[in-house]
């Protein structure tokens, strides 16, 4: 399936990743799912892993369940996370 990625979806990822550096960043990625996955939002979230966050992520399930309501209420699909 072809991914489209907006501009300001993929600035959200660059400046999270820049935030975070030298760490693992992660988040959501929102949008729609047709003949294209087309994502139209990124949205960052903590990397809750404990230890070494250069080499590992893990997103907190509370955050995941929060993620999943957030695409509910804004008619959007959860297509993913980044990190």
């Amino acid at each position: 399936m072809k991914i489209e990625l907006t501009p300001t979806a993929l600035k959200t990822i660059h400046n999270h990743a820049e935030q975070d550096y030298p760490n693992e960043c992660c988040g959501f990625l929102y949008g729609e799912e047709a003949e294209v996955r087309r994502i139209t939002l990124a949205r960052p979230v903590d990397n809750s892993k404990e230890g070494d966050q250069r080499r590992r992520f893990q997103i907190d399930p509370n955050d995941y369940r929060k993620a999943e309501l957030y695409a509910t209420e804004h008619d959007l699909d959860l297509l993913g996370v980044y990190h």
